[in-house]
């Protein structure tokens, strides 16, 4: 190899590197942004989950009156029924 072709290949190298440590910069800021969406997905979640939680303990309470009222009527069709 010629001394043109070793400065050459140099040069590849040398632009290599360089194309190589620019993609990686853009890939840690994509990332970096993928991150922090991930973050916002991550808490909205949390809060929708509290949220059908206490939407599940409003029902609980709203079942347990329907569940008291229909052995209210039962017990009043069994008096009436004497």
């Amino acid at each position: 190899m010629n001394k043109k072709e070793k400065g050459e290949i140099a040069e590849l190298r040398t632009e290599l590197r360089d194309s190589i440590g620019e993609l990686i910069r853009h890939m840690d800021a994509l990332f970096e942004g993928l991150r922090s969406d991930i973050r916002i997905i991550a808490e909205q979640n949390r809060s929708i989950i509290a949220k059908l939680e206490e939407h599940d303990r409003r029902f609980d309470k709203i079942d347990l009156r329907f569940d008291r009222i229909d052995l209210e009527f039962s017990a009043m069709n069994r008096k009436g029924e004497r």
